[in-house]
């Protein structure tokens, strides 16, 4: 989901923005399989953290997505229930063409719309499962070598420890109560939800402050080697 990024103004105040999307500026989209070492290890599962990475992640709200199904399934019932009747008085179909595709309209939303969210329920329910065993690897990932910013699947973010400036909260202006958080790098910004992670921008400038402490004396050993 990307949109058009809402900026910041000289009082703070923003325009407009699309409230759960990722955006960026010149930093590179890059998908799961894209991902080179140790990113691509970063994210399985199946693997161990090497020791000093620290992942914060993605926040997974199964309350959220269990209410959008049940308006979905409620909305489609009285859709149903208001406009067949109406459709059904018009038959034959052969005398009333409109009929016809109106309750072939309303029969398929009020099927697949709630299949949709059903299925998104589900897959949601499924990542909180994962999470909770330690499996599923969408966050934000801090090492010594970089920042692998993945809050979902195919939609990766990697950048050098060096080129990351700061992380900080924004929020949506006087128009929305939605908050967000932004990581500013030398190569662009990278915007989303604060709702889409379970750390603020807090948790993140402090991770990437520890991956730099311990990369210091390795620096430092390597510079006298030279």
């Amino acid at each position: 989901m990307v949109a058009p990024k809402r900026k910041l103004s000289q009082d703070g105040s923003t325009s407009n923005a699309n409230k759960h999307s990722i955006m960026k500026t010149s930093l590179r989209r890059q998908r799961d399989r894209e991902l080179e070492e140790p990113y691509r290890s970063w994210i399985d599962g199946e693997v161990s953290l090497p020791a000093g990475v620290i992942f914060l992640p993605r926040k997974i709200e199964v309350m959220q997505e269990a209410m959008l199904f049940v308006a979905i399934v409620l909305g489609c019932v009285a859709m149903a229930a208001v406009f067949l009747p109406l459709a059904l008085k018009k038959i034959p179909f052969d005398e009333s063409t409109d009929s016809f595709l109106t309750i072939v309209l309303i029969g398929s939303l009020a099927i697949f719309l709630p299949l949709l969210t059903f299925r998104r329920l589900c897959l949601t329910i499924g990542a909180l499962y994962e999470q909770r065993c330690g499996k599923l690897r969408q966050g934000i990932i801090v090492g010594q070598l970089g920042i692998l910013v993945r809050l979902s699947s195919n939609k990766c973010y990697v950048i050098p420890l060096e080129r990351f400036v700061k992380a900080a909260a924004w929020s949506g202006g006087s128009d929305s109560t939605e908050e967000f958080i932004r990581i500013e790098t030398k190569d662009g910004e990278i915007d989303f939800s604060e709702r889409s992670l379970a750390a603020d921008s807090q948790a993140i400038n402090q991770s990437v402050w520890k991956a730099r402490e311990a990369l210091a004396p390795v620096l430092k050993k390597q510079g006298k080697k030279n």
